[in-house]
């Protein structure tokens, strides 16, 4: 994988979690909400999955 190719990953992940944060926000999930949880250890799960990725 090039390092631009990384970098546009990165800012794919980027934009998943801003987006992730401020539909949480939107609809007013507590933070501590199982179902936000979920999905910021699914996030989680999918970025350290691109990092694996990206050392080769």
């Amino acid at each position: 994988m090039t390092k631009t190719q990384l970098q546009e990953r990165v800012k794919r992940l980027e934009l998943a979690l801003e987006r992730l944060i401020s539909g949480a926000f939107a609809v007013q999930i507590h933070p501590k909400h199982d179902l936000f949880r979920q999905h910021l250890q699914a996030f989680r799960e999918m970025a350290e999955d691109e990092l694996v990725q990206a050392r080769g």
